[in-house]
């Protein structure tokens, strides 16, 4: 099973859309960074980081080196 589909089994989900929304985005973020080889934890801490300095994380590393042509008909 998926880790998303355990997580939910485990902790019975969220109370709210708002809760949904986070879980939702946080799961995204750990595939993304599975599929890029990237620590989720350390993309966590330099976002977190980049927020309380007023700065804007590093993203360019998402779609670095994905071919978005591909996936366009």
């Amino acid at each position: 099973m998926r880790f998303g589909v355990l997580w939910r089994k485990r902790s019975l989900g969220t109370a709210s859309d708002k809760g949904n929304r986070w879980v939702e985005r946080i799961l995204s973020l750990k595939e993304t960074c599975r599929l890029r080889a990237r620590a989720t934890y350390a993309v966590l801490v330099d976002a977190v980081t980049s927020f309380f300095h007023g700065q804007h994380p590093d993203l360019s590393w998402i779609n670095a080196g994905v071919n978005t042509s591909a996936h366009r008909q």
